[in-house]
């Protein structure tokens, strides 16, 4: 968490506020967190401008002329829209555990982290010099919402893969974005048990998880995200889309077939399905 559609959320909010402005200082907290950024890249930033806003797998991605600025939000992170120095101050002074803070100017963009688990770092356009290279640079998987992700590519790609189908789905090398939540919710949408080997899968059931996992997605997307503990939009908005999970994080009876719900760990993570539905 925050998972695809929460960053693209975050993305979509961010691009038209900081799109051509200019970055005039830069200050961060100096805690560690799982990357941050240098006293050269603080010393480099101001100055340069906004070229686009836009998101890969998890990572927020902030092209500058030169560079990237990548935000990526591990278990807690989220942004903060500051519209004046005295917001600004107010909200450092208020919250614990804000660690960057970028100053366009005329308003300021916050960076909060209370487990910090997140990072911010920089990444030359020397290397990848297009975002489609900076996916390939970072090891980002499949777009889910891509053209290229379709029923046979996902057929293709677990075949001979014995690993269960949720695990391989919050596996961001394999396919960008998709975490604990979208994962369950999209198994139990296409009835497709979570603890299923790949391989197993079937071209019927990839395509009806695929459909599902795009639907649950870009509906994600339209009510700006889940909002559990730590996630906010930019200026503290919930996101709605918690209010449509059929079975994430439900501990009554399911919603289909009224059987009762199972909860297990898989890959670290809580897991519940349906033992009837899913199979």
């Amino acid at each position: 968490m925050p998972e695809l559609p929460e960053v693209e959320t975050i993305a979509n909010n961010l691009a038209p506020l900081v799109q051509a402005k200019i970055i005039t200082n830069v200050w961060t907290s100096g805690l560690k967190m799982r990357s941050h950024l240098s006293e050269f890249d603080k010393q480099a930033l101001p100055g340069k401008r906004v070229h686009n806003v836009t998101r890969l797998g998890k990572y927020l991605v902030i092209e500058l002329c030169d560079e990237y600025l990548l935000i990526h939000f591990g278990m807690s992170g989220r942004l903060i829209f500051a519209q004046s120095t005295l917001e600004m101050r107010r909200t450092i002074n208020s919250l614990n555990h804000i660690h960057l803070c970028l100053d366009f100017n005329d308003f300021f963009i916050l960076y909060q982290d209370p487990r910090r688990f997140g990072s911010v770092r920089t990444v030359s356009k020397a290397g990848p010099k297009t975002t489609g290279q900076l996916s390939t640079f970072l090891g980002i998987g499949l777009e889910p919402l891509s053209e290229k992700f379709g029923t046979k590519e996902l057929f293709y790609i677990t075949r001979g893969i014995s690993r269960q189908i949720k695990i391989f789905l919050m596996d961001g090398k394999k396919i960008a974005g998709v975490g604990n939540i979208y994962a369950t919710e999209a198994l139990f949408r296409a009835g497709v048990r979570p603890t299923l080997p790949c391989l197993k899968l079937s071209i019927a059931k990839c395509s009806q998880l695929v459909s599902c996992l795009k639907s649950v997605l870009l509906k994600a997307i339209s009510k700006g995200g889940s909002s559990l503990r730590d996630f906010y939009g930019l200026s503290g908005e919930r996101g709605s889309f918690i209010d449509e999970h059929l079975i994430y994080g439900k501990k009554e009876n399911c919603v289909i077939c009224k059987a009762d719900l199972r909860r297990m760990n898989i890959g670290q993570r809580t897991t519940t399905f349906c033992p009837r539905c899913q199979r």
